[in-house]
């Protein structure tokens, strides 16, 4: 309705692990990402989702309304562009670099 107060959030659902919780779980299917100093283990997927509260349903006292907004995902960096004055033999050890660090067999 024309005038009400809107609330609406973004949530990003995601599993994070405690480092100690992390290595009596063992190995997790996926990827997981390791924060820098705290050790704490992100998976590499989750869902996002909105969350509306306004007069239809009370302001959530009837309930809340999530909509799903999609997925996302982590990963590591896209590896930087190729200059335009970039020789074969340059982009060949370049492709064999991102090869060898993504553990691809060369």
């Amino acid at each position: 309705s024309p005038g009400a107060p809107l609330c609406r959030r973004v949530f990003f659902s995601g599993t994070c692990v405690d480092p100690e919780l992390a290595q009596a779980l063992g190995p997790t299917p996926g990827d997981v990402f390791v924060a820098p100093g705290s050790g704490v283990r992100l998976f590499g997927e989750g869902g996002v989702t909105t969350k509306r509260t306004d007069a239809r349903n009370l302001y959530g006292a009837l309930g809340e309304t999530f909509l799903i907004l999609g997925r996302f995902s982590l990963g590591p960096p896209p590896p930087p562009q190729a200059s335009e004055d970039e020789t074969p033999q340059q982009r060949a050890a370049r492709e064999r670099a991102e090869d060898e660090a993504r553990g691809r067999a060369v």
